[in-house]
């Protein structure tokens, strides 16, 4: 993580129930407040997954606080690509006509990358990590965004 320097190099069940604090020694963003203790606060939380919650909640409310706003996520957006022409369509944007996913990407310089998606396969999260995420979320905030806490298993 590029902001939480104490989660660096951390396994993943330390990653996750470590409190999470992102900071930054630059003001990188002008709505970070101003600090003079040499690093500008980002974000804190008791653990990653606090945080997951707390900025679901924020998405979600955006809902109540601008006027056009779609949701999705992204096994959906990997499914079908299209669904972001779909989108500019129903709020009426322009969407420039190119290819998303397996194209060559151009980088400075003119050097082409050839970005295409290869899904990464993950060790099973042991049992009693995958109990503790299921501990720390929120399934009635996770369940308004398709996911449902009975759709993981460690044998998944």
């Amino acid at each position: 993580p590029y902001h939480a320097h104490e989660h660096r190099n951390r396994g993943f069940s330390e990653f996750m129930r470590k409190p999470w604090i992102s900071w930054e020694h630059q003001r990188l963003n002008p709505l970070w407040p101003e600090n003079t203790d040499n690093y500008y606060h980002i974000e804190s939380a008791d653990n990653i997954l606090a945080l997951r919650v707390t900025k679901l909640r924020h998405w979600l409310n955006l809902r109540q606080r601008v006027a056009n706003i779609s949701y999705i996520n992204y096994d959906s957006l990997r499914a079908n690509a299209d669904v972001l022409a779909e989108i500019a369509d129903l709020h009426r944007l322009k969407l420039r006509t190119r290819k998303i996913l397996n194209e060559p990407r151009y980088c400075a310089g003119g050097a082409v990358h050839d970005w295409i998606y290869t899904p990464k396969k993950h060790p099973n999260i042991p049992p009693e990590d995958l109990a503790f995420i299921r501990e720390q979320l929120d399934w009635q905030l996770e369940k308004a965004l398709g996911f449902h806490h009975d759709d993981y298993s460690h044998d998944d």
